[in-house]
């Protein structure tokens, strides 16, 4: 390996790790306060976001697809349901703006489960808004 060659090796490591701060940054900002950088091997890039694995990276898209079976292998090591690869895209420096990887199975499942929810959701908001209207009228008969 020449000089040059290991300055790349070692500046792409610096970038990588850096990339994968802001992404725990944002996820503590958006709800997952426990979320942390891992730097156990064969454990995902990312753990503390519940039943998720996450593989944060820069890799360019030809390597996608291996970070993709890193990202389930590490999921199914880890018990976990869920994976994705969060990957950086370029020009975007908020990490909410990056690319997340996954299957379509996967994330087919996900919003079926999140649409159910919020019909659950709906329904339980009627139920309070009626009862409530009941009550404000039972009080007006007092």
């Amino acid at each position: 390996m020449t000089v040059e060659n290991e300055a790349r090796g070692r500046s792409n490591l610096r970038r990588g790790k850096a990339w994968m701060r802001s992404c725990v940054r944002w996820l503590r900002e958006h709800g997952a306060p426990h979320a942390d950088v891992v730097t156990t091997a064969h454990s995902s890039d990312i753990t503390g976001v519940g039943d998720l694995a996450i593989e944060a990276t820069l890799e360019d898209w030809q390597r996608i697809g291996a970070k993709a079976d890193q990202a389930a292998a590490d999921a199914s090591r880890r018990g976990v349901d869920y994976w994705c690869v969060w990957k950086s895209r370029r020009g975007v420096t908020d990490p909410g703006g990056a690319w997340c990887i996954t299957t379509f199975g996967q994330w087919w499942g996900a919003h079926q489960e999140l649409a159910e929810l919020r019909a659950e959701v709906r329904l339980l908001r009627k139920v309070i808004r009626e009862g409530a209207e009941e009550d404000k009228a039972a009080a007006q008969n007092v």
